[in-house]
C-alpha cells in the first residue's frame, strides 16, 4: 500500500485526551491576559475583571502613573477621561483589588478596607504579599501593562 506510516511523534504524544492536562501545559489556555503592576522594583500580577472599564484600561496600557496615598489603605489617581461604571457595593474591599471609583477614579487597594464602597472591579491581584510595602509612602510610581502568561 502506498498510504504513508505515521510518525512516533503522532502515535506517542496525542494532543488532546486524559494525558495532556497532566503538568505544567495547559493546552486549552495557551495564553491567558493579565495585568501587570510593577511598583518599586516589585511586579505583581494580576486577572482583569470581565467589565468594561477594564478592557478601556486595558486599551490604555501601557502606563505609568504616580499614584498618592489615601487613608492608608489605598492608591488613587484620577483618570484624564471617564470610564464606564458598573459599580458594584463591597462590604469591605480586600487588598489587591484594583477598581474604578465613580466615572474616572482608579484606585489600588494594599490594606483591606473595612468601610467597603460603590466600586466597579477592574483586576484582581494574585499575589499581595510585599504589596503594602511596596506602594508605602505619600506617593509611588506605578506601571500598568498587560502580559500573556
Amino acid at each position: 500500500s502506498s498510504a504513508p506510516s505515521p510518525s512516533p511523534s503522532q502515535v506517542e504524544a496525542p494532543s488532546s485526551g486524559p494525558d495532556a492536562r497532566e503538568g505544567d501545559s495547559q493546552p486549552s489556555a495557551p495564553e491567558e491576559t493579565l495585568l501587570q503592576i510593577a511598583v518599586g522594583g516589585e511586579i505583581f500580577l494580576a486577572d482583569l475583571a470581565d467589565t468594561a472599564a477594564a478592557q478601556e484600561i486595558a486599551s490604555m496600557l501601557p502606563i505609568s502613573l504616580v499614584m498618592a496615598d489615601q487613608n492608608g489603605v489605598v492608591k488613587r489617581y484620577d483618570l484624564p477621561s471617564a470610564l464606564p461604571e458598573a459599580a458594584e457595593d463591597f462590604s469591605t474591599v480586600p487588598a489587591g483589588q484594583l477598581v474604578l471609583e465613580g466615572t474616572g477614579g482608579l484606585r489600588l487597594f494594599y490594606q483591606e478596607s473595612p468601610a467597603g464602597g460603590s466600586y466597579t472591579p477592574l483586576a484582581t491581584l494574585r499575589e499581595t504579599e510585599g504589596l503594602a510595602q511596596a506602594l508605602a509612602g505619600e506617593s509611588v510610581e506605578v506601571t500598568l501593562q498587560l502580559v500573556t502568561g
